[in-house]
Parts: C-alpha cells; sequence; structure tokens
C-alpha cells in the first residue's frame, strides 16, 4: 500500500510540474507581447564592418538619419546625413535587385526593413 502512495505522490508532483510549467510558459508569451514594440525609435539601417572589431552605419533615430562609427571602446555620430538622400538610396536598393546583396535581399522578402 505505500508503494501504490508513493507513486501516487510522484505522479501529483509530476502533474504540477508540468501545470507550473505550462503557467510559466503562456505569462511569459503574453508578457513578451506587452513588452514588445513595433514602433523603434532607432533602427540601424545599414551597417559595414571596417574590421573585426569596428563598423560604420546608417542610423535612423527619431527619423533622422546619421552616419556612426561603432567600435568595442566607443560610439560616435560622424555626422548627419540627409533624410532626402538615405530614402532615395534605400528607394534604389528596393528598384535594382541587382546592387543588393543575400542580407538585403532577405531582409526586403521578409519585411525587416520598412520605411516609416
Amino acid at each position: 500500500m505505500s508503494s501504490f502512495n508513493s507513486i501516487i505522490a510522484i505522479i501529483q508532483t509530476i502533474a504540477v510540474l508540468i501545470i507550473v510549467i505550462i503557467l510559466a510558459n503562456l505569462f511569459l508569451r503574453i508578457l513578451n507581447k506587452n513588452m514588445t514594440r513595433t514602433q523603434k525609435i532607432i533602427k540601424i539601417v545599414e551597417r559595414t564592418y571596417v574590421f573585426n572589431n569596428s563598423a560604420l552605419a546608417v542610423v535612423e533615430i527619431c527619423g533622422k538619419y546619421y552616419l556612426m562609427s561603432f567600435t568595442d571602446k566607443d560610439n560616435k555620430i560622424l555626422r548627419e546625413l540627409e533624410k532626402d538622400e538615405v530614402e532615395s538610396y534605400l528607394d534604389q536598393l528596393k528598384d535594382n535587385p541587382a546592387i543588393m546583396d543575400f542580407k538585403d535581399k532577405a531582409n526586403l522578402y521578409f519585411g525587416m526593413r520598412k520605411k516609416s
């Protein structure tokens, strides 16, 4: 009889653990849905690595475009770019698929790069 009770206790413990895991999973999904913002204030439009630990990037911050340098030790805004110039470049990339690399094509195909 005691072995039967211990088996029931093990089954109850496993069932409670499964319920706790399911509830935690549902809670984290709901929390993630509410925490994720679809509108981003800062977007990296284009990034080119110069060396292993440094890169140049065109970054959109609050509707303005900047040329920035990124290194392990420092991030700097090199200059502000004209909005019309950057948007015409993005339109050229979208219109002329021959000048895009695979990453750009994938971003356009999967909708990761959207003009606001």
